[in-house]
């Protein structure tokens, strides 16, 4: 069993069951296998960044924001006042409202005064754990839908969109999400002005 384990007391959060040999993740088909590897590189990526909630995030979301969009998201993203930090919204398929969101945040807690046993923002392999900051909560979350959505077949051809919401300042009070849900909350509303405005013409027409 190949779990993640977060923070000092090493907290599990089972991601899959994979083998695991010699400390690593032993693939077992590029399915299984191939998809567990990408997850972890994603969390090693995740992890390196210090996000904690008085630091600024923009090196991390300017390289999702690259890897969703090459990936064929449309992606918007949504700055805080000292420009420092941002959420991004990312959608994949077609343009409406609806459909399935995969929300997370950015942000970890601190850690100063905590009594680490290995480096808080380096990913360390202990047995078949990974241990770092946020790596449960919820870094490794998020190495999961990164790896999801650079698999072809699950991204490509939806009849409803998939949305991808990444947030900053959970920890503080999910402050970072607010402006997303506002802009989201504006543009679905827009969407459903104009479906109606759609179907009432229809009926005009029909009568």
């Amino acid at each position: 069993r190949y779990s993640f384990a977060h923070g000092p007391q090493g907290r599990p959060g089972r991601l899959c069951r994979v083998q695991v040999v010699h400390g690593r993740p032993a693939t077992q088909g590029q399915d299984s296998g191939g998809a567990v590897l990408r997850a972890i590189d994603w969390l090693e990526h995740l992890v390196s960044h210090p996000t904690i909630s008085s630091a600024g995030n923009l090196d991390l979301v300017h390289g999702l924001v690259d890897a969703l969009s090459a990936a064929g998201a449309v992606v918007e993203t949504f700055p805080d006042e000292t420009g420092n930090k941002a959420a991004l919204l990312a959608r994949f398929g077609p343009d409406m409202p609806g459909g399935l969101m995969l929300s997370a945040h950015l942000d970890v807690d601190p850690v100063e005064g905590q009594d680490w046993t290995v480096p808080p923002f380096e990913l360390t392999w202990r047995g078949e754990r990974l241990h770092g900051r946020g790596t449960t909560d919820m870094k490794g979350f998020v190495a999961c839908v990164m790896d999801l959505i650079e698999t072809p077949e699950i991204v490509q051809d939806l009849a409803k969109p998939l949305w991808i919401a990444l947030s900053y300042d959970e920890e503080v009070g999910c402050v970072g999400v607010r402006p997303m849900l506002a802009a989201i909350a504006e543009s679905w509303d827009q969407d459903a002005k104009r479906a109606d405005e759609y179907a009432e013409r229809n009926k005009v027409r029909s009568e």
